[in-house]
């Protein structure tokens, strides 16, 4: 029947639910002294302030997490090392 053809048509285009690809950035160099572009990683800054994800032109920018020394935590957006809110 036409509606059978219809749905054979149609249930070939649908994707499936679940995706192999993944969008992360690749690691960041080991060393923290190194130019950090386009990479994601874990840098410990000079006041013990540990800033993990996305890192572009050397510094923190994207998604990312601060955790202070007191335990507080910041998890969102960044820009220059700070926290922007919401990228």
């Amino acid at each position: 029947s036409m509606k059978r053809t219809l749905y054979i048509i149609w249930s070939s285009f649908v994707l499936p639910t679940t995706s192999s690809v993944s969008w992360a950035l690749p690691p960041c160099p080991l060393d923290q002294n190194s130019y950090w572009h386009n990479c994601f990683g874990t840098f410990i800054m000079e006041d013990g302030t540990k800033y993990i994800g996305d890192h572009q032109n050397g510094k923190g920018n994207g998604q990312g997490s601060f955790i202070w020394d007191d335990g507080d935590k910041y998890v969102g957006g960044v820009k220059n090392d700070k926290r922007h809110g919401d990228l």
